[in-house]
């Protein structure tokens, strides 16, 4: 978490420019004020929903500083696309580490393609937002972690539980676009303590204990992708591809995680969990690295009309 600066101290500041006209204090009076502390760990986008929920910062006030018409979901993974230290500054953020540690880093080695299938389901054209139950009753100030963005959280590191990817009264994802400043009809709750969607309760939802067996091979499987991700080593290899021809070329999506890479003889038992439990529908199952599809399917062909807007 961070300090914010006393406004009395942008205000004293800003009546010096009056004073002094001669000295540039533009920087200093466009900084944007009432957005919350960032808690460790979270992502851009929850930080940015949780600033509009207070309905002291509008939409429209982000989207011109950050000059970004997109989901802000999007965002978290292209940081290259912002000055880091001008917004650091226009932000009111302290401590200049806060606003990079809020993005997933990994250009070196995955393109903008291989992000968007490892943080959004591009079949079903939503952003991937896992949560653990347990992590957000017990949040002083309830956020979304950078960790639950990616396609191969299976269990939180804290609880060792496995995530939740919908609400479980209306079974709709969780995405912090959907909330506003009216979201909660109790306005004293934190955002994501209520599905945006039906207001029903996220953190009562029961988690789903699993054998210590399975765990160790969860934690495993996912550590291996934390691991790389964190040495900016390729997982290409871990990704799975969807290719389908066409009259003029040969398209290629990537769609998610590959299931059998990751957890190779234990697959099956997974593939079965995850199954029962109707969760993770971006790890997939097929031996190969490419389904290739003979004839595209409307929902591919959508998958990719979707995924090239949001490289705009």
């Amino acid at each position: 978490m961070h300090i914010r600066p006393d406004r009395r101290v942008l205000l004293a500041q800003q009546r010096l420019q009056r004073i002094h006209p001669e000295v540039d204090f533009s920087a200093i009076q466009h900084r944007l004020l009432g957005m919350p502390p960032v808690m460790e760990g979270e992502v851009f986008s929850s930080w940015i929903a949780r600033g509009l929920h207070t309905g002291i910062i509008k939409r429209k006030q982000i989207r011109e500083l950050l000059d970004f018409s997109s989901a802000f979901y999007l965002a978290d993974t292209q940081a290259n696309r912002f000055n880091l230290p001008d917004l650091t500054m226009r932000f009111n953020l302290g401590a200049s580490h806060l606003l990079p540690s809020m993005f997933i880093f990994n250009e070196a080695v995955l393109s903008l393609f291989q992000l968007l299938s490892i943080t959004t389901n591009v079949i079903e054209k939503s952003p991937i937002y896992r949560f653990c139950p347990q992590c957000l009753s017990e949040d002083e100030i309830p956020y979304m972690r950078k960790f639950w963005r990616y396609a191969f959280s299976y269990v939180c590191q804290k609880h060792g539980c496995l995530l939740m990817e919908r609400c479980p009264s209306c079974q709709l994802t969780i995405d912090p676009e959907a909330y506003d400043s009216r979201s909660a009809r109790n306005t004293k709750l934190s955002i994501f303590l209520q599905c945006a969607h039906c207001y029903s309760m996220l953190y009562p939802s029961k988690s789903v204990q699993i054998s210590d067996r399975l765990l160790d091979i969860l934690f495993s499987a996912q550590n291996i992708l934390i691991d790389r991700m964190g040495k900016h080593q390729p997982i290409s290899d871990y990704l799975m591809q969807v290719s389908y021809p066409t009259k003029k070329e040969t398209h290629q999506l990537y769609i998610g995680i590959r299931g059998q890479k990751l957890f190779d003889d234990s697959s099956g038992k997974i593939q079965s969990l995850f199954k029962r439990q109707g969760l993770f529908n971006t790890t997939h199952w097929y031996p190969s690295k490419t389904i290739v599809v003979v004839n595209a399917t409307s929902k591919l062909k959508a998958a990719e009309r979707w995924i090239l807007s949001s490289m705009r």
